[in-house]
């Protein structure tokens, strides 16, 4: 048989089921439209931040570290760099004051140099008028205006001067995506910086030096060679090409995750696809037979299924992709209205590439099963009436393994993570295989409780457990669905209680940081005098490691190529200084999970124990027993780890990764951070700007604010989660339609009988519906359950906070899902009232 005829002999049967392949068409297309949204989602904003890389990070290269360089640190590093142009700039913290208010805000020091790439849009004067004017300008975000009332010309407070407002902020090269973070932007020109007095000894500050080099020189190359002459691990060297990562980690870790969701849903819908290409090749091992009686190949039949599977997985993409471009400008509107991200979506060749190479060789590697019967079937067997056999070969269980690392490598790629894809798929094995056991066991129980009820009901639960794989896939698809839909309600009012102020009492209204030694007794007797009470202060000594255990804590070089977000993180910490602090006990904030902590040091002489956060211990890779040693301002200090602490950082308490007992750190220079917790609001904000009129250097975060700040994007990322979510729920609805329709067409036969047997058309219908309703009851109060106990375990486990379960958000669940559901099942129904016992004997 030539190529030509197996093409047309493929779409022929194609076309003879042409129910069943619309079935298989609109399940593929069902999974890939999230995936293929998801990647376009993706790849535009991968584009968007290429195209825009230079601008954002201000140069080329980028060397930068909270503290300032010294001028021969400056000269060692540039005679490895080919300059073109160069800026040095300041980012810090401070109040912005008027008569009436304060407000912290990001202060952005720049020269006269600034910006190397990218333009600023200004509504008042542009920021060369503040390059030669010895006008003391400053320039404003736009909702510093509305804070302050302050308008283009008007006077503000900042530091030791003030500064006539020059111009708005409308954009801003250097920010792709406009924030909620902790302040606004404020812009001054270095020849003020001095005057305003805003760095003291130990002031929070980062120094930049932004470069332009020469366009035939790789900035990967200049960074690896910087990286490696640098040894100092608290300064962070980048190239445009990487500062993309940084500028959108939020975002990135919020598609991370919503690409599992999506991947949720896409795997859905080919465990949907392969119960359907074996339904339909049980139904055609006649057509089989007849092929290979009449002299076809197993191989050429081989390649018409093949064609077969290729032609449902082309057309299932091409729909996809339709459907998506269709759908971008309302997806447009959301992201921009709903999301506040003015993101330009766009399909691409990569987003296409991605979900055609997923939508093309998903359903071909799903059809090997089916494939690998075929060479397995004598031609003689398929014309006896037998049934598929629960036998499996070597073959069939090297598939399976082949799949699913297949699908774990789709989880890691769109994870970023190797970890979290592991635990992602075998969490999802083991859910499989344990709503498998525990389907199995629920149709057990329910055949032995109505072993003694109406004809109905009893023969209605012993069709479902005669069947066990059609109704173990409804079972565990809607189970799943309902669990991934049910789980983040959970987990976001869990965490809205936790930082909501009028859930926690003990969420403090302010943050301080930058309080100098010098001051603390001045701002203790203003906390005294507003809140009858001493402020809990905390030290912050800078430091930096050098070893761990001897052994030179060196910097991690980034690597090109695929990153993992652990890599990623490692990087960060290792490529950074450190915070320490120290104090005689531990906070309400914290607890030791190992080990133990004493509050002063041993007077033997022996090293200071340590206390180190979990989390941090685990990424710089140290545990209890480990020594360290630091540079604090030059001086080594040693210390061993004798304690490891869960800390609660929702609390918003100075908390800190290491922790030293007293006796140790006192002499070396130090500022101090604290907050402010008043159930009186007045009088809080009236100690705010008090503190900001008298100690003009510490900054004042109102952390009221952030937390409101913190909400919106907590309920945009649920929003997009849930979208998501709501996707995986149709695609269980779409395989419980399925199963419907190819169980009531398999059944036609044994319905058929049972007409003839005296059951009246009603009791038939009846049969089916209870059926089919007891599944899907059982699969939504599974889903929902596992819901809590899974938000309860992610809690306890992962946040360390109290679980708050959203009951409302179950019963609007329920009354969606069940409804609907029993709809289904009614239209579902509706072919046996043409039920006809003369079809038994045709």
């Amino acid at each position: 048989m030539s190529a030509l005829r197996l093409l047309q002999l493929s779409i022929l049967e194609l076309w003879r089921s042409k129910r069943i392949t619309s079935f298989l068409i609109f399940n593929f297309t069902l999974g890939l439209v999230g995936f293929f949204w998801l990647q376009v989602f993706q790849q535009s904003l991968t584009s968007q931040t290429t195209e825009k890389a230079q601008a954002v990070l201000g140069g080329d290269l980028s060397i930068s570290a909270r503290r300032t360089f010294k001028p021969e640190e400056v000269s060692a590093w540039e005679k490895s760099i080919p300059i073109e142009s160069k800026s040095r700039g300041y980012a810090l913290f401070s109040m912005l004051r008027t008569k009436a208010d304060s407000r912290l805000v990001n202060i952005n020091v720049f020269d006269s140099q600034y910006p190397l790439y990218g333009q600023f849009k200004i509504e008042g004067r542009p920021l060369k008028d503040g390059y030669g004017s010895d006008e003391p300008f400053i320039w404003l975000d736009p909702e510093v205006k509305d804070l302050f009332n302050v308008n283009v010309g008007d006077s503000v407070e900042l530091g030791e001067t003030n500064f006539i407002v020059a111009g708005l902020i409308i954009e801003d090269p250097t920010r792709l995506f406009r924030g909620t973070g902790f302040a606004p932007r404020a812009m001054f020109h270095e020849k003020h910086l001095q005057k305003a007095q805003l760095i003291k000894p130990g002031s929070t500050l980062t120094e930049y030096w932004l470069y332009k080099i020469n366009p035939k020189t790789d900035p990967i190359e200049v960074r690896k060679n910087l990286e490696l002459n640098i040894k100092d691990t608290v300064v962070r060297v980048e190239s445009y090409v990487e500062s993309g990562d940084d500028s959108n980690r939020v975002l990135q870790y919020f598609t991370d995750y919503l690409g599992l969701v999506a991947l949720v849903a896409l795997g859905l819908c080919f465990l949907c696809g392969r119960y359907l290409l074996q339904w339909t090749f049980q139904s055609k091992k006649k057509n089989i037979a007849i092929f290979k009686t009449l002299g076809l190949s197993d191989q050429k039949i081989l390649i018409l299924y093949f064609l077969q599977s290729f032609f449902v997985a082309l057309i299932s993409s091409v729909l996809s992709l339709i459907i998506v471009a269709a759908l971008l400008p309302s997806l447009q509107t959301l992201l921009v209205q709903r999301f506040n991200l003015p993101l330009v979506l766009q399909l691409n060749a990569e987003s296409m590439t991605a979900t055609f190479l997923i939508g093309i060789f998903g359903p071909l590697v799903i059809t090997i099963p089916q494939v690998l019967q075929i060479f397995e079937l004598q031609a003689l067997d398929l014309f006896r009436n037998s049934q598929e056999s629960g036998r499996r070969n070597v073959y069939y269980y090297f598939w399976l393994l082949t799949s699913l690392i297949l699908f774990w490598g789709l989880a890691a790629w769109q994870s970023h993570s190797f970890k979290l894809a592991s635990g992602f798929v075998a969490a999802l094995v083991v859910l499989f295989f344990s709503l498998s056991f525990l389907n199995r066991g629920l149709l057990a129980l329910l055949e032995r409780v109505t072993k003694n009820s109406q004809w109905v009901l009893r023969h209605a639960c012993r069709g479902l457990s005669r069947r066990p794989q059609s109704t173990q896939l409804v079972f565990v698809t809607m189970s799943l669905a309902t669990l991934v839909l049910s789980l983040l309600p959970h987990i976001k009012s869990s965490i809205l209680f936790e930082v909501r102020p009028e859930n926690s009492t003990q969420l403090p209204q302010l943050f301080l940081f930058d309080i100098q030694p010098d001051q603390v007794a001045s701002l203790q007797t203003l906390s005294a005098q507003y809140f009858d009470k001493s402020l809990k202060l905390s030290p912050l000594v800078r430091s930096r490691i050098l070893k761990v255990n001897d052994q030179a804590y060196e910097r991690v070089i980034k690597s090109d190529g695929f990153k993992t977000r652990e890599e990623e993180n490692e990087a960060r910490f290792r490529n950074r200084g450190v915070n320490l602090t120290y104090s005689d006990g531990l906070q309400d904030s914290e607890r030791l999970i190992k080990g133990n902590f004493s509050g002063s040091a041993k007077a033997d002489g022996a090293l200071p124990g340590l206390s180190i956060e979990e989390r941090f211990a685990e990424r710089i890779n140290v545990d209890v027993g480990d020594v360290m040693t630091f540079d604090v301002q030059g001086v080594e200090v040693k210390g061993q780890i004798t304690s490891l602490r869960q800390v609660r950082w929702t609390s918003f308490q100075p908390n800190f990764f290491i922790l030293f007992p007293n006796q140790v750190l006192e002499e070396a220079p130090q500022i101090f951070l604290t907050s402010v917790t008043s159930p009186d609001l007045q009088k809080v904000k009236v100690f705010q700007n008090e503190v900001a009129q008298k100690f003009k250097n510490i900054s004042v975060i109102d952390v009221s604010r952030i937390v409101k700040n913190s909400l919106v994007y907590i309920e945009q990322m649920s929003v997009g989660l849930q979208l998501m979510a709501w996707l995986a729920v149709s695609v269980g609805l779409f395989v419980f339609i399925i199963l419907l329709n190819t169980q009531i067409r398999e059944r036609l036969q044994e319905l058929n009988l049972m007409q003839i047997m005296g059951a009246t058309p009603k009791t038939i219908r009846n049969v089916v519906f209870l059926q089919f309703f007891i599944i899907i009851i059982m699969s939504v109060l599974n889903g929902v359950l596992l819901g809590l106990v899974g938000a309860w375990v992610i809690m306890e486990s992962f946040f360390n906070i109290k679980t708050i379960f959203d009951l409302p958000y179950l019963y609007y669940l329920g009354f969606i899902i069940v409804p609907l559901s029993v709809g289904l099942i009614f239209i579902g129904i509706r072919p046996l009232k043409k039920l006809n016992p003369m079809d038994l004997i045709r």
